[in-house]
């Protein structure tokens, strides 16, 4: 179903998507040790935080999206316009519905909480957003494969998000976990970035 017509769903039970989560990845991770599976390993990009240093020319959208030098917002790749302002104070339901529908502009297809529908759509991304006193904001943490350059093998899949200036993996912690301590506090489901938006996976 596209994320043109499928319903949109926020929540605050990690507990329930992070054993959810917990499923797919192993679907996943078994997924791509399998030659039906080399496609969609090959499609995910290499985790490289040397290449996302500064603030002012990316941001979590741009990880999201692997398109380094642009610093995007949802809805920019559809209409060629960006949002005035990120944080708005309109109710966290209508800020959440409006980035859902900016979304679609852009051509991604929502899954979500079937991470493991992602496969032939496109690399996944988990949306999460946060409630504040002056507004709502939104943060993305994507799907990434690290690689090992004395083997020359890809070695697992990994989570990683931009926040601010730094990049960083999820280690010890799972994607709820790290959203969580960034003060998201809402999971919106998953996205699948489509191999027309998504920046070169090369190394």
């Amino acid at each position: 179903m596209s994320a043109q017509t499928q319903s949109y769903s926020l929540t605050r039970d990690f507990m329930a998507a992070g054993q959810r989560h917990n499923g797919d990845m192993a679907y996943l991770n078994g997924l791509i040790l399998t030659p039906q599976g080399l496609p969609f390993l090959e499609s995910i990009p290499v985790y490289r935080p040397q290449d996302w240093g500064g603030y002012s020319d990316t941001n979590c959208t741009s990880f999201a999206f692997n398109r380094n030098g642009q610093r995007l917002q949802p809805g920019f790749l559809g209409t060629g316009k960006n949002r005035t302002n990120n944080m708005r104070p309109e109710g966290l339901e209508e800020y959440a519905e409006d980035i859902h529908r900016s979304l679609a502009q852009d051509g991604l297809p929502y899954l979500g909480d079937n991470l493991s529908s992602c496969v032939g759509k496109g690399v996944p991304a988990a949306l999460f957003f946060q409630a504040c006193g002056d507004g709502e904001d939104y943060h993305w943490i994507a799907l990434r494969r690290t690689f090992n350059q004395y083997s020359g093998q890809y070695d697992r899949l990994i989570w990683a998000d931009k926040l601010g200036m730094s990049v960083s993996k999820c280690d010890n912690t799972s994607i709820f976990g790290k959203a969580r301590l960034s003060r998201y506090e809402y999971f919106g489901g998953y996205y699948a970035i489509p191999a027309k938006i998504l920046g070169t996976p090369e190394i």
